[in-house]
């Protein structure tokens, strides 16, 4: 059996950089509030930086919003952070962020190191409250430059659709 396989895509019209910083260091983590995708996890470890804001947001968390204010939501953050079971899905929510320009903590399984490249750091143990704040911090201490928009470039509308231009052409 011959596979092709063809990435999620994201928008990256509607998702895209503020054209100004956050006032405050604000660590967003998006996900249905649900053991499997650990929320808790990030929100202790945030606890844990100084003058840090945590922020979730989705089904079951005290801020829930629609998918078309989800780009606004993306801009007023620092650092996007979900570290998610290893059989978690592929994650849009990765992409929204990154398209956003904002570097991502995950973790560091086959799916994310696809997903996020160079634009974030794995942690590869994320029930490690220490080792998960660690890596949030360094996350917001770095300059990343464009490098998360560059990476979500990769998964447009436009790249992704010449994929699927391509595997018809080959059927």
């Amino acid at each position: 059996t011959k596979i092709k396989i063809i990435h999620h895509a994201v928008d990256t019209v509607v998702f895209k950089p503020s054209s100004k910083k956050p006032v405050k260091k604000v660590v967003l983590c998006v996900a249905a509030n649900t053991s499997h995708k650990r929320i808790n996890l990030v929100e202790k470890a945030v606890a844990l930086i100084p003058r840090v804001e945590f922020l979730a947001v989705g089904p079951g968390n005290a801020k829930q919003v629609s998918h078309e204010q989800m780009p606004k939501v993306y801009q007023k953050a620092s650092v996007f952070c979900f570290v998610p079971q290893p059989w978690e899905a592929f994650g849009l929510v990765f992409l929204e962020a990154l398209a956003c320009n904002l570097p991502v903590v995950t973790v560091n399984d086959p799916v994310r190191q696809e997903i996020v490249g160079e634009a974030g750091i794995l942690v590869n143990d994320p029930e490690n409250v220490q080792e998960l704040a660690a890596a949030i911090r360094e996350a917001l201490n770095k300059d990343w430059g464009d490098a998360p928009r560059k990476q979500a470039e990769r998964f447009s509308w436009t790249q992704i659709a010449k994929h699927y231009e391509n595997l018809f052409d080959s059927l």
